[in-house]
Formats: C-alpha cells, sequence, structure tokens
C-alpha cells in the first residue's frame, strides 16, 4: 500500500507535523521522528492521529525511542524501528483491553418509561371544543399575516 512518508525535522513541531501531513494524501502516513527532538506526549499523538483519520489515512511512527514508542503504543499508533519494516510490516494494532470492574445488566421494561394515558385525558387540549378553537385561531393569524402583507406590498 501507498505511504506518505515525512521526515521531521528537529525544530518542527506537532503544528507543522499536522500541516505536512496535508501535503500527500494517501491512505498511510508513516511519521519519522529524529532522535534528537522534543518526546511528544500522549495527546501529541492522539491529536496527530485524529488528524489523519480526518485526512482519511492511518498514522505510523518510526522512531527508537522507549518514550516515543510508549507514548505512541498509549494512543494507539503502530509504530516501526525503520521505514522498511514499516512498508513491510502490518499496520494493525491490537491494544489489550484492561480489565475493569464488571458492569451490571439490566432488561429494561420500556412500557414503565411511557406515559400512562389509558383511558385517561391529560391537560386542556384534549377537550374537542378548545382544540377546535385553538385551530381556528391559528387559521385566522396565519390569514390576518397574508392580508397584511398582501396590503403593505400594494
Amino acid at each position: 500500500m501507498r505511504t506518505h512518508i515525512i521526515q521531521l525535522e528537529p525544530h518542527d513541531g506537532i503544528g507543522s507535523a499536522r500541516e505536512k501531513m496535508t501535503w500527500g494524501i494517501l491512505p498511510r502516513t508513516l511519521l519519522v521522528w529524529p532522535p534528537n527532538r522534543v518526546h511528544p506526549d500522549r495527546l501529541d499523538l492522539v491529536l496527530l492521529k485524529r488528524h489523519s483519520r480526518s485526512l482519511g489515512s492511518q498514522l505510523g511512527l518510526v522512531s527508537r525511542s522507549l518514550q516515543i514508542r510508549a507514548a505512541a503504543r498509549d494512543a494507539g499508533i503502530p509504530i516501526f524501528r525503520t521505514v522498511e519494516a514499516a512498508q513491510h510490516g502490518s499496520w494493525r494494532f491490537r491494544r489489550v483491553k484492561e480489565p475493569g470492574p464488571p458492569r451490571e445488566r439490566r432488561s429494561v421494561d420500556w412500557r414503565d418509561l411511557r406515559p400512562a394515558r389509558r383511558g385517561k385525558k391529560h391537560g386542556v387540549i384534549d377537550r374537542p371544543g378548545i382544540r377546535a378553537a385553538l385551530f381556528t385561531a391559528g387559521v385566522l393569524a396565519v390569514l390576518a399575516q397574508a392580508v397584511l402583507v398582501i396590503t403593505v406590498l400594494k
């Protein structure tokens, strides 16, 4: 699969990396992180991943730094040691789901959530005479506005 390889310079920031990602839109984007560059934190990598996803590509990193590799693993980004390994290797990232507290599964009876309207009339609008009066008032209001607009336009 075609890969857009971006070699970051030591002075490049996260903003310039995002901008360089928009230059070539391919199914995969590979950021080559220089060794003497400031290490990104997990949030920066998550933002880069979201930006590449919004462009329609998958993000991968090339770095030998253990800190960058750990941050990329936490962010769910595939990381490689070399560019060749990235081009020939698998980009699938399987995140191990950490066990949490068990959740209770309870069934919901949706009939309990419905209002109880069986045979009971609630409110004033349910009376037929008042409903007819409100409908007539609405129609007369619309007709009055139409007459007013027609007389102003003449």
